[in-house]
């Protein structure tokens, strides 16, 4: 079991001309500075990417839509499910901090990096991905930048969806989810099914190697008072990968792979809990919430158990942000704490 604990004291000021009445809105990041500014205002390099154009690009990862983004790279040690890595401005994968509604993603038994393998599009509302350092305002683990995932929030009436492909490899895969919401309420609920057979990679054998991933997510939010909102999201993914092995030839240092009857099982659980306060005519406005962030990694050789990797991550938040108007010009201060 890994224990890490952080605590971040930071304040900053925010400057930014209101958008006048018929200009076109630019759309709002919350990364670049942790309060929501037009991206054309924020001084940061942000590309985001909206809902609209994850549904129409009909990709099954996350790392699909990343691999066009500027100054992102993502490397894969294989087919699907095998550890995928992301690349900020060429730093290294443990370098980028990862959020999903909020939660630290980034596993600390992979040296605090996030695996990329197992994160699907299935409902997904948002990304937004912040180029450069950002320690001072999210941490250690931001040093090259943070990727910012939202999953959908339900609004409107009820709605569900569902689709199902198929493809080569005998892919077969499913999204369904379900979403509300109202003045008072929201909720969406959704569920992922990927699998296929695989390839082989190996020059030494004919073996595919097969990959499996079911993923849960949802979201719950109430607002008991007109300046009051609580929220609750959770995340569940369970997969598994086939892989092969290495053979070391120490005669002249080479190596080659072999098939190998090898297995990473996963899960993943990700929880939390935040509420929202405005008084005073939104001049001041509170943020508080715990997340959980718990993976399990098995590897199996030949049927049998190999070796176990545990990691638990409990954080706690709370942000503080006081704005006001002068001269047709938003001031914002911030003061966030983090442990």
């Amino acid at each position: 079991m890994s224990h890490q604990r952080n605590i971040c004291l930071l304040a900053f000021l925010v400057l930014s001309n209101n958008v006048l009445a018929g200009d076109t809105l630019s759309p709002i990041t919350v990364t670049a500075s942790r309060t929501p500014v037009s991206i054309e205002t924020s001084g940061s390099s942000v590309t985001i990417i909206q809902q609209q154009e994850i549904k129409d690009r009909q990709v099954p990862f996350v790392t699909d839509l990343l691999r066009d983004a500027p100054g992102v790279a993502i490397s894969q040690n294989g087919g699907a499910g095998t550890l995928t890595q992301l690349r900020l401005r060429g730093a290294e994968a443990n370098h980028s901090l990862v959020l999903i509604d909020g939660i630290e993603a980034n596993d600390i038994t992979l040296g605090s990096e996030f695996d990329f393998a197992n994160l699907g599009t299935c409902g997904l509302e948002r990304i937004e991905i912040l180029r450069g350092p950002q320690s001072s305002l999210w941490g250690s683990d931001a040093l090259a930048g943070v990727v910012n995932i939202q999953t959908i929030k339900g609004a409107g009436p009820l709605h569900i969806e569902s689709a199902f492909s198929t493809g080569r490899f005998d892919t077969r895969q499913n999204c369904t989810g379900v979403s509300a919401g109202n003045s008072l309420h929201h909720f969406s609920l959704y569920g992922s099914y990927f699998e296929n057979n695989g390839t082989n990679i190996s020059e030494h054998g004919s073996e595919n190697d097969g990959y499996r991933n079911t993923t849960f997510n949802f979201n719950y939010g109430i607002n008991p008072l007109n300046k009051l909102e609580i929220s609750l999201t959770g995340r569940h993914v369970d997969s598994s990968v086939e892989t092969d092995d290495f053979l070391f030839n120490l005669t002249d240092f080479t190596s080659m792979l072999v098939d190998a009857n090898m297995r990473t099982e996963s899960i993943q659980n990700y929880f939390r809990i935040d509420g929202k306060l405005s008084n005073f005519d939104n001049i001041l406005s509170h943020r508080a919430g715990i997340s959980i962030t718990d993976t399990d990694n098995e590897n199996f050789v030949d049927g049998s158990k190999d070796s176990t990797s545990k990691g638990q991550k409990l954080k706690f938040d709370y942000q503080a942000t006081l704005a006001h108007s002068f001269n047709n010009t938003d001031h914002s201060l911030t003061f966030a704490y983090e442990r």
